[in-house]
């Protein structure tokens, strides 16, 4: 069996190229391949999704979530995978927290929130559904691109509560 962290590179490189991946796809990318590397068999104890955020709001209320289980999870300014249990992260862009930070412009003020493995799929989902998104990244058109490379189904979880009449306007 492959490494897990070449698994998680090559997943993220076959998905790296879809339209807006990291402009309200970011929880999108790394949960989808979260899930690839879960199906494929790994050890997932060490795997998990690390928010990035400069938004003291996203932060605190996020904490509460996964700490409590209140609350409704937000979005964030990134989310990124980690194999590592939170050291070093990894996107589409590559594998570099500092570079990742960097790239999104989140200063030397952001904070860190680990999503620890047992509450990944909880997270993710809730996430996916009820928070504000990016509303560039096309979930109708993108989602069913990361389910085919990656084999996984995140079908359910694109169907935001939250949609409004923008979001039709960008299909149509």
């Amino acid at each position: 069996m492959v490494n897990v962290e070449d698994k998680a590179k090559q997943a993220f490189e076959d998905i790296s190229n879809i339209d807006k991946l990291n402009c309200g796809g970011c929880l999108f990318a790394a949960y989808g391949v979260w899930l690839h590397l879960k199906n494929c068999g790994y050890d997932m104890e060490n795997v998990v999704i690390v928010q990035l955020s400069n938004n003291p709001h996203d932060y605190s209320n996020n904490t509460m979530y996964i700490e409590s289980g209140e609350g409704v999870p937000d979005s964030a300014s990134h989310f990124a995978l980690s194999i590592d249990g939170g050291e070093t992260l990894m996107d589409s862009t590559g594998w570099d927290s500092e570079a990742i930070a960097s790239k999104f412009k989140l200063g030397s003020e952001y904070r860190e929130l680990v999503i620890p493995s047992h509450k990944v799929e909880e997270f993710s989902e809730n996430c996916l559904k009820k928070a504000d998104w990016n509303y560039s990244f096309v979930r109708e058109v993108s989602v069913p691109i990361i389910n085919r490379r990656l084999n996984v189904d995140l079908d359910h979880r694109y169907e935001s509560e939250n949609e409004d009449e923008y979001t039709l306007e960008l299909l149509f």
